[in-house]
């Protein structure tokens, strides 16, 4: 998520519209948690959950002293269209209009999940990983293209949220 927001952020301040920042920064965070995949993870397949959960926070230890380092410690604005700002009454509710579109988003996406997941031949090999990844392997199923793909979605799951989820309260901390 804060790859993410960096990534909206930075694309926002070098004059791209909100439109095309937002696609550009869920992209850089699916590719970025593929290349987690690829250079922390991958090497330690096979080792215990006690290793891999240690890793997971060695990553986050280590780009959070990036951003902090290297962007700013402290949080960055995010311009965010006129029209998001917007208060909605919904019978005796006010909602904000960046959170309607936060939940049609999500929806949009748990959909689209839900087509990958039980209309497509990665889901197959999903679901049947998640039931015994070792025959999906002896079957002839690329494995390591598998689990860089469920990193690269996890990416893109974490990143679609992250653009209007942290735009409503126009700020990002890492």
């Amino acid at each position: 998520m804060t790859i993410t927001g960096y990534v909206l952020a930075g694309a926002l301040y070098l004059g791209a519209s909100f439109l095309v920042a937002v696609p550009v920064a869920i992209l850089a965070a699916a590719i970025a948690a593929g290349l987690m995949e690829r250079i922390a993870f991958r090497p330690l397949r096979g080792a215990s959950p006690v290793v891999m959960i240690l890793t997971s926070f060695a990553i986050s230890g280590i780009l959070q002293t990036l951003f902090q380092t290297l962007i700013s410690p402290r949080a960055l604005p995010v311009a965010v269209p006129p029209g998001f700002n917007t208060l909605v009454k919904l019978g005796g509710l006010e909602v904000g209009m960046i959170q309607i579109v936060a939940m049609g988003l999500s929806l949009a996406g748990l959909a689209a999940l839900s087509a990958l997941y039980y209309r497509s031949r990665t889901g197959a090999a999903l679901r049947a990983a998640a039931e015994d990844f070792d025959t999906l392997r002896l079957m002839g199923m690329n494995s390591d293209r598998l689990v860089v793909t469920l990193f690269m979605l996890s990416g893109l799951l974490a990143g679609w949220p992250a653009c209007f989820g942290c735009s409503s309260v126009a700020r990002l901390t890492p």
